[in-house]
């Protein structure tokens, strides 16, 4: 995630729980006929520099 994403993701888990480290998990809601992609580009859009072990996965 780029810093500044993972920065300001990071900051109600920093306020709230004291929690200091990077997103572990990210949950997405996109419609049934996009998941597809959606789930092709989520790796390189929250780990651009190291897409290869971002799981995505489905509930």
């Amino acid at each position: 995630m780029h810093a500044d994403r993972q920065r300001h993701a990071a900051d109600p888990a920093r306020a709230e729980l004291g929690f200091d480290g990077p997103p572990t998990v990210i949950c997405v809601k996109a419609e049934e006929e996009h998941i597809e992609a959606v789930s092709q580009v989520l790796p390189a859009t929250v780990r651009p520099e190291l897409p290869g072990p971002v799981t995505v996965s489905r509930p």
